[in-house]
């Protein structure tokens, strides 16, 4: 809860709410991630090999470190599994929508117009940020759905996987 507030994101009550919403969906859908490999993988010191091969391609996918536009295009499906890339696009979302920059002498770039050329900030406001992101600013909360989407999914698979390994013990008793 701290950090928001040392971070220095807007202080708007529906920005921090909007935080809180998305920061507590991603960490029970983590928490699902994590449950359903412990379901599916047979003991502890794999699971905890398998989670960080499962984990690091996620995260490195997730938009924060590549920008989605240049992963190569074999690679492209691994976003959509990341818990990851809907959390970082809709904490983008969340903190770059309606925000203004003022450029400074030395941000300012000069472009040709119909005067000879003309000084422009190159990042005026949020909704250019999340352009260059490649993000669409008014999808909040189809990224909160799809975060709750993987939750489900994630429990789910877990659940399966027990219920099988259950079967198997049952059957072999």
């Amino acid at each position: 809860a701290v950090a928001y507030f040392l971070v220095g994101f807007q202080l708007t009550l529906l920005k921090v709410i909007y935080f809180f919403i998305t920061m507590i969906f991603l960490a029970n859908a983590g928490n699902s991630l994590g449950l359903m490999l412990g379901c599916i993988i047979p003991n502890a010191e794999a699971a905890s090999t398998l989670s960080t091969v499962t984990i690091i391609p996620f995260m490195l996918f997730s938009g924060l470190f590549i920008q989605l536009d240049s992963i190569p295009v074999y690679f492209r499906w691994i976003q959509y599994l990341s818990l990851w890339r809907y959390g970082f696009e809709a904490l983008a979302i969340n903190e770059f929508t309606g925000l203004n920059f003022t450029c400074t002498a030395n941000e300012t770039v000069y472009v040709p117009c119909a005067t000879g050329t003309c000084p422009r900030c190159p990042i005026p406001n949020g909704e250019s940020v999340l352009i260059q992101l490649g993000f669409d600013g008014n999808s909040f909360w189809v990224q909160i759905a799809v975060i709750l989407a993987l939750f489900g999914l994630f429990r789910f698979l877990g659940w399966l996987a027990l219920e099988i390994y259950g079967r198997k013990r049952r059957s072999s008793a």
